[in-house]
């Protein structure tokens, strides 16, 4: 019998009606078993629908097992309702949890197991298909011997390269790294003691787009704090000389947000004394602006906070809590600005997106069509809402649209945006009463698909091959219809320049992962989901 006896349960595949909610009184429920589901993460497939992966205590309170569903476009759960069951262990709890698209259309879910249910001495991995069906005997152990926290993974070339903090790192804080390859080997070696950093606090990780990886970490706490900036190739080995400081002197006080564009270059954007600093940085770890360090948003009297970014193919966006009048608490505000410069593009100070009573309010920011985004927040009396603003700063819908009403709002920052693949944007979030939801609203501002001819004609799936692709992608626009704008939105809802000429396009330039490709013609909408392998 192996050490570790994990049972991988097999999937009966259900065919369901559409499940996305028109009502924000009762959200599609992703799960509502009994006892708490947590540490929920959401990713896109290689399709058009979205995986869910949690960690669930409906048969132990005291020992989590790992739960996972898929939804196909329309809402539908493909997998068994309520969830299926894909890891148990008699005595361990599977917490803590990180899922990965591969190329091949598989996900990787890296994971934190002890005896407890909260954080791991042990990570592992284990790879699953679209059916649910674990792809190796076991899983992958990749860590081993410390108090991990947190965990993070992103795409590194065939790989998945995942990172976790713990709060003992060989008597100090710190975070590790490990890599694993699609047939389940870990590439380095055990325990797993591969140093990222000794520092404390939250990190970000992005693809470096040749293996490795961009790290960043809030390195410590409180006012101050220095905000630091390493890249890792995929052996391991820091690229630069030292860890780079991306704020100035003064540091940060706590949140921050960071966003890699198309050509690989990170802005980092932090909050400091209630105003908002940015930063840019090139492949290099190299300043692009002049002066490096700029403002965001810088009011005398009032307190910007809990940044949210996202790059563009020329632009960045930055969204954010704004108390200044007449906030009740804090409203959400939202600036654009020129990706070569970090000059303003729209209003001095940022355009107001959503106005509403918050409590505890979280910003979300996704890559929407036409040069816009759809921005979230949540509110105490409208529950958690939506807005898309145009690529000119404007609003597209009349009001802020909520997913649900304020009884199902998420736990604190407990949830993941992920776009549509038609300009709207889709939400799964684990609620205060330990349930996992899910949601869409529509381009049109609808939770409903019912486009307004102001915005977008219906729009259509559409056959894309080879797919998974490496070096041309064609896919079937129907005959007759003239192509008049391509967005290819990546994983991280990132618009990324690619053009689809004669019914072909070249995506060898393409980091891999998953993509949409949105194809607005002079009759409607198409779009296709592909991998880029």
């Amino acid at each position: 019998m192996k050490a570790l006896l994990l049972t991988c349960a097999l999937i009966a595949t259900l065919t369901s009606t559409a499940q996305w909610s028109t009502d924000p009184a009762a959200p599609m429920p992703v799960c509502n078993a009994a006892n708490a589901q947590q540490y929920m993460r959401a990713i896109a497939d290689a399709d058009s629908g979205y995986y869910v992966f949690w960690s669930d205590l409906r048969n132990d309170p005291q020992k989590a097992d790992l739960y996972g569903q898929h939804f196909d476009s329309e809402g539908n759960a493909l997998w068994t309702a309520n969830g299926e069951l894909l890891l148990t262990h008699p005595t361990r709890s599977f917490n803590n949890l990180a899922p990965l698209l591969m190329p091949d259309g598989s996900v990787i879910v890296s994971f934190l197991t002890r005896s407890t249910n909260i954080g791991g001495d042990t990570v592992r991995a284990m790879r699953f298909d679209n059916n649910a069906n674990a792809l190796w005997a076991e899983p992958t152990v990749l860590l081993t011997g410390l108090d991990f926290r947190s965990i993070q993974v992103v795409l590194s070339n065939s790989c998945a390269y995942i990172v976790c903090y713990c709060e003992s790192c060989q008597g100090a804080y710190g975070c590790r790294m490990q890599r694993v390859r699609m047939d389940g080997s870990a590439q380095f070696p055990l325990p797993g003691q591969t140093m990222v950093s000794n520092y404390y606090g939250p990190y970000t990780i992005h693809p470096d787009g040749a293996g490795g990886l961009l790290f960043n970490i809030r390195a410590g706490n409180g006012a101050g704090t220095p905000l630091k900036a390493q890249r890792f190739d995929s052996l391991g080995t820091a690229v630069w000389p030292a860890y780079i400081d991306l704020a100035d002197a003064n540091g940060l006080n706590y949140a921050f947000a960071t966003s890699m564009d198309n050509t690989l270059a990170q802005t980092a954007v932090w909050e400091v004394n209630g105003d908002l600093r940015m930063n840019r940085i090139d492949t290099l770890g190299a300043p692009v602006w002049s002066p490096t360090v700029q403002s965001a948003c810088d009011l005398t009297t009032y307190v910007q906070g809990g940044p949210a970014a996202l790059a563009t193919d020329d632009a960045l966006f930055v969204a954010w809590s704004d108390n200044r009048p007449p906030a009740s608490n804090a409203d959400l505000y939202l600036q654009k600005y020129d990706l070569g410069t970090g000059a303003e593009l729209w209003s001095a100070d940022g355009v107001l997106a959503i106005q509403i009573t918050s409590f505890l309010p979280t910003t979300g920011l996704i890559a929407s069509d036409s040069g816009g985004v759809v921005v979230t927040y949540e509110g105490n009396l409208d529950g958690y809402t939506a807005m898309r603003v145009r690529a000119d700063g404007t609003l597209a819908w009349a009001d802020p649209v909520a997913f649900c009403d304020p009884a199902f709002n998420p736990a604190y920052e407990k949830r993941v945006h992920l776009p549509d693949g038609n300009g709207g944007v889709v939400a799964f979030w684990e609620s205060f009463a330990g349930d996992v939801y899910g949601g869409r609203i529509y381009r049109n501002g609808k939770r409903y698909n019912d486009v307004g001819i102001d915005e977008a004609a219906s729009a259509s799936a559409v056959r894309s091959y080879p797919n998974p692709a490496t070096d041309m992608l064609l896919i079937d626009v129907p005959s007759g219809q003239r192509i008049v704008q391509t967005d290819v939105i990546n994983g991280l809802g990132q618009v990324v320049a690619v053009q689809l000429q004669h019914g072909s396009m070249h995506v060898s330039g393409l980091p891999n992962g998953s993509y949409t490709a949105r194809i607005r013609t002079t009759l409607g909408v198409l779009f296709a989901r592909f991998v880029k392998n």
